[in-house]
């Protein structure tokens, strides 16, 4: 399901104002994953929604063009130097907790990486002079919106080890803003880290459910940026 509905997003013109282009997508989308057609309507109103809440100040997806966004955007960077105990270091400082240990009760390892890290960010966006990044999640949290209160996505973000995931996605995309802005600067350009739990999202409570919002300080990207280096293993 997860994966269906991340495709969904990627392949839709969020500026379409036509539910017929977007019912048409999702039949398809569903056939291709092999759901029923009788969700249909359901998940075509559940994108609408997404698209049309607003996230924060204004901001909604449903106004960001194709030549605004980024789906699934790749990036890598070497961790070698990145260790468990130096991590945690410096998310303490900045006030993040720290990583907990793994799933099974054993410690993660030290180092925590050996060699680079990898991932694709969902959506990296353009709106109001800054770039923001968002992240699908399908997690069903309970039946209703109420379970998808501030308080109850914050649990959610701390257990799943999302914080630390969004921090990662900052960083590279703080990397790839250096690369191609001339004048980039973190504080005027860099935007926020919106995930997006789409079961709870209602354009009526805006992003009073549904939506987490981060943007982790100027300070521990650029802390992290050093301690990891570049690719040819000197410092950035």
């Amino acid at each position: 399901p997860g994966i269906c509905l991340h495709s969904l997003f990627e392949n839709f013109d969020f500026t379409d104002p036509n539910p017929t282009h977007l019912e048409a997508l999702v039949a398809s989308t569903l056939d291709r994953f092999h759901f029923p057609d009788r969700w249909t309507p359901v998940v075509a109103q559940m994108v609408r929604d997404v698209l049309d809440t607003d996230l924060q100040d204004g901001i909604r997806l449903a106004e960001v063009s194709r030549e605004q966004r980024l789906d699934e955007l790749e990036f890598y960077y070497p961790a070698g130097r990145l260790t468990l105990d130096a991590l945690n270091g410096l998310l303490v400082e900045h006030g993040y907790p720290g990583v907990p240990t793994g799933r099974t009760g054993e410690e993660l390892p030290r180092p925590l990486v050996d060699g680079y890290v990898k991932g694709y960010i969902d959506l990296t966006f353009e709106a109001g002079g800054r770039f923001h990044l968002a992240d699908y999640k399908s997690n069903w949290l309970g039946p209703d919106v109420d379970a998808y209160r501030p308080e109850e996505l914050h649990a959610v973000m701390q257990r799943e080890l999302y914080t630390l995931q969004y921090i990662t996605y900052t960083l590279a995309l703080h990397r790839f803003l250096r690369l191609r802005l001339p004048d980039y600067d973190y504080d005027q350009h860099m935007g926020s880290s919106f995930y997006l739990f789409v079961r709870g999202m209602r354009p009526t409570h805006r992003a009073e459910r549904g939506v987490f919002v981060d943007r982790p300080p100027r300070a521990l990207i650029e802390a992290l940026d050093a301690r990891i280096g570049r690719i040819d293993g000197r410092r950035p």
